[in-house]
């Protein structure tokens, strides 16, 4: 198991350094991420929205073209880039939306999933790894209690939609070594079960109980392209992951096991931080301790 923090706004350098190759698959060692040598794969993600949405494409081509987005990002210094999609998208599989394309004609026409593969090939291309996220169920702007995705199902997407969902997509890029991760939700919360509210624990009641499903998604991903990592994220917005430690994730293959932590810096507004002891002293409980 290694440990992942996201959702902290980066600041791009100014250049990008030489990249150290990377020898594909990946797996994990101890508390790091490493490659099929066992040299440490530092990530420097991006999360790109979009293609979990209505428009069905990632953002940011009605202003520029795809090549001069993963220009950018290479050159900035990402190396991995955290690709949005919804249950909803990737059954329906729409036309996507043209104004939400108007800086890349190239896309005109193509369904969601042919745009998706595109951008993948794309970040492949300039040497930047892709994690694939489930991000919500329904095409919808995240996240909130009452958005219908804080479960990893609901009634329109049950829990056997998102497991075949997971496996179709794994195996669409099984052999694309550049896709080598698998978020298996974004940020479980609260959610309305037939007009019960129900927030995501780990562990307990099945209705709720996130770790085994947790388990569950891991393995169907897995099964469907072996090579990948899977992303495990917390309750309450993935800002606490404080049951990980006694009850952890348990997969069909070890080494492929990543935990994954959300911290914000809104989420300190009402109690402002004092310096960065300050800061460990407070994550250390919620998730810090795991690294």
């Amino acid at each position: 198991m290694a440990p992942s923090c996201g959702g902290a706004t980066p600041k791009a350098p100014t250049q990008n350094p030489a990249p150290t190759a990377i020898t594909f698959p990946l797996h994990t060692s101890g508390r790091f991420i490493v490659d099929a040598n066992g040299q440490r794969v530092r990530l420097k993600a991006f999360n790109w929205y979009g293609a979990e949405s209505p428009d069905g494409v990632v953002g940011g081509l009605a202003y520029q073209s795809l090549d001069a987005i993963v220009g950018q990002l290479h050159d900035w210094g990402f190396n991995a880039v955290r690709l949005l999609w919804s249950n909803q998208i990737v059954e329906t599989n729409p036309i996507v939306n043209s104004k939400a394309v108007a800086a890349d004609p190239s896309f005109a026409g193509l369904h969601a999933l042919e745009a998706f593969d595109k951008v993948v090939s794309a970040l492949a291309a300039s040497h930047i790894m892709v994690i694939l996220d489930n991000h919500v169920s329904s095409a919808i702007w995240c996240c909130s209690d009452s958005d219908d995705s804080g479960l990893w199902y609901s009634a329109s997407y049950p829990e056997s939609s998102w497991l075949a969902d997971w496996q179709m997509m794994a195996k669409r890029y099984a052999g694309q070594p550049y896709v080598m991760g698998a978020d298996l939700r974004n940020e479980l919360r609260c959610q309305l079960v037939k007009g019960t509210r129900v927030c995501a624990t780990w562990g307990g009641d099945a209705a709720s109980d996130w770790h085994a499903a947790a388990e569950r998604g891991g393995n169907a991903v897995l099964s469907a392209n072996p090579n990948l990592l899977v992303f495990v994220e917390g309750p309450s917005y993935d800002t606490d992951l404080s049951g990980f430690g006694a009850l952890p994730v348990t997969l069909s293959s070890s080494g492929h096991l990543v935990y994954e932590a959300h911290d914000y810096g809104f989420d300190y507004s009402s109690k402002p931080l004092s310096g960065p002891a300050d800061w460990v002293n407070r994550i250390t409980p919620r998730w810090g301790y795991l690294a």
